[in-house]
């Protein structure tokens, strides 16, 4: 819980700071995963949806952005029912692309695995697979999803 309180003081400062920066790239970037995940797990394409950061409260939301009556609550029910195995996917599929070493080492994302057509308000801006793998260009040692796996097992070890 103490975790949580500083991470939110830090996201609301009122002067920019290096954190409050970092978790806005690390949100922005694993809501292009959800967004590039989606069309494994519903009929919608990653063109077909929207983001919409909430940079004070560390968020997204992913909406639909072009509809049919045929598809129209299929977000909904797809949170509802496959949400875990939504984001599983998601977090899966930040550690390679189809296009690595390159994509990773040089542009940190592209159009296979973060960027999306159409539907990101940045415009693609400032995504890098490093802030949640490491690596990249901007050669970051340790990603968030990595250091959230640490967490994990050591939570683990700590119960047993």
């Amino acid at each position: 819980m103490a975790a949580r309180a500083w991470l939110l003081n830090q996201t609301y400062a009122q002067e920019e700071s290096e954190v409050a920066a970092a978790i806005r790239r690390v949100t922005h970037a694993y809501c292009h995963l959800l967004i590039h995940a989606l069309a494994n797990h519903s009929s919608y394409s990653s063109n077909s949806v929207a983001e919409y950061l909430l940079e004070r409260q560390a968020s997204a939301l992913i909406y639909v952005a072009k509809y049919t009556s045929f598809n129209l609550g299929g977000l909904a029910t797809l949170a509802e029912q496959h949400l875990q195995r939504w984001i599983d996917s998601a977090t899966q599929s930040a550690w390679t692309c189809v296009h690595d070493p390159v994509c990773l080492a040089e542009r940190g994302g592209c159009h296979k695995c973060l960027a999306v057509a159409f539907g990101c308000e940045r415009f693609n801006k400032g995504l890098d697979r490093g802030y949640l793998v490491g690596g990249g260009p901007q050669d970051i040692r340790e990603g968030y999803l990595y250091t959230a796996q640490q967490s994990v097992a050591l939570s683990a070890l700590a119960e047993e």
